[in-house]
């Protein structure tokens, strides 16, 4: 195998390891919402949960994402939440260079995979409620 070749299958293997990170990410902040919106925290209870997600399936089916939740990201917004460093960190390496615009692959893959894996725990959890 060739050194670009090993790089190649280096760069791939980090993309997929960032995709499972972000997965897991997702999964996390739906089940963190899905506590204060829907679960124990959540003042809704019966009829009026099962409205409430209601509304918000046919908002989002609709395409009205205005009251949807948000995926997490790697703004760093919040206290210990994801960043692009501390995602290379994860993956135990260096950025790479920003002139080839292979690092927003590894960014772009986590981003994906946790909003994908957060829409469809929400979605989930949503139609859940609707149908109690």
């Amino acid at each position: 195998m060739t050194k670009e070749q090993t790089t190649d299958a280096r760069y791939d293997a980090l993309v997929e390891q960032a995709r499972k990170l972000g997965r897991e990410a997702g999964q996390d902040a739906a089940a963190w919402w899905h506590q204060d919106a829907l679960g124990g925290r959540s003042p809704l209870s019966g009829a009026r949960l099962r409205d409430a997600a209601q509304k918000m399936l046919a908002a989002y089916d609709d395409g009205d994402y205005s009251d949807w939740p948000d995926a997490p990201s790697l703004s760093g917004e919040w206290a210990d939440s994801m960043t692009p460093q501390r995602l290379y960190s994860e993956l135990g390496c260096d950025p790479f260079g920003a002139d080839d615009g292979e690092d927003l692959g590894i960014c772009r893959a986590w981003e994906d995979a946790a909003s994908e894996a957060f829409t469809d725990a929400v979605l989930e959890s949503l139609k859940s409620a609707a149908t109690a």
